[in-house]
């Protein structure tokens, strides 16, 4: 009889849905990351506390992810197209997905992908996978800015509803998000 995944065996396993994978981010995927995530419009919609939303500081790979993805509490997954046929082996990345704090879904897709689904594709597989790293969690939150109506409706259609946290105050033109376990 097989033993049921260990934690930190789920933090690592791929997830595969009907069109993406989600797997964990390597070094070398660092510099497509980076192209997509430095594009203007890519940028104006992602929230970095380290960056302070300066594309400037954006000139290599190495400036704002690698930090992050090794963090053993907060899984980050590349989300990649899965290949097109059963002979091919190519990913297309498109974007990443991940928590931060343990409570905080983030994500960023690239622009050339925006409107095709697959945010919200890659939301649900790893909000499941995230219940199941976290047993003891009962509720995950995200954010998006204000004026960011696609973030909203992937949030929302991945079935969280919008709200104001206990602490009080949403930053200005942002809209916070929760999620409880079951929903």
């Amino acid at each position: 009889m097989a033993s049921a995944p260990t934690t930190s065996d789920l933090r690592t396993a791929p997830i595969t849905t009907q069109r993406l994978v989600l797997r964990p981010i390597k070094e070398a995927d660092l510099k497509e990351l980076n192209v997509q995530r430095a594009d203007p419009e890519v940028l104006k919609w992602t929230f970095d506390v380290d960056s302070g939303d300066n594309p400037s500081k954006f000139n290599t790979p190495n400036d704002w992810l690698p930090k992050n993805i090794n963090d053993p509490k907060n899984p980050w997954f590349l989300i990649c197209l899965r290949p097109n046929n059963s002979t091919s082996t190519t990913e297309t990345i498109t974007g990443y997905i991940c928590t931060r704090f343990e409570k905080d879904l983030g994500f960023c897709i690239g622009k050339q992908f925006w409107g095709q689904g697959l945010a919200t594709e890659a939301a649900k597989a790893y909000m499941q996978r995230f219940w199941e790293i976290f047993p003891e969690k009962q509720e995950l939150r995200a954010g998006c800015h204000g004026d960011n109506k696609g973030s909203g409706r992937v949030l929302e259609k991945t079935g969280f509803q919008e709200w104001v946290p206990p602490e009080g105050k949403v930053e200005e033109d942002a809209r916070e998000f929760i999620i409880r376990r079951g929903h």
